[in-house]
């Protein structure tokens, strides 16, 4: 229920703002480097902060794969 509350309030912030997203920003910056030393949840964990709507969306996304694995 919080997630879609806060959803919400990203999407009337976003209608109402000519400013980038968070999306954007994140689009924009430096690239990630992929190789097997990388821990992808760590790695939102730290950005949190920063990019609060896309680390809740990446959490989804993650719990969903990790989920689909473990399943098979």
């Amino acid at each position: 229920m919080m997630r879609v509350m806060i959803i919400k309030r990203y999407l009337n912030e976003s209608n109402t703002k000519s400013e980038k997203s968070q999306l954007d920003l994140y689009l924009e910056g430096p690239e990630l480097e992929l190789n097997s030393q990388v821990d992808i949840l760590d790695y939102w964990s730290k950005i949190s902060n920063r990019y609060q709507y896309l680390s809740l969306l990446a959490h989804d996304l993650l719990a969903i794969l990790i989920s689909i694995v473990a399943f098979e």
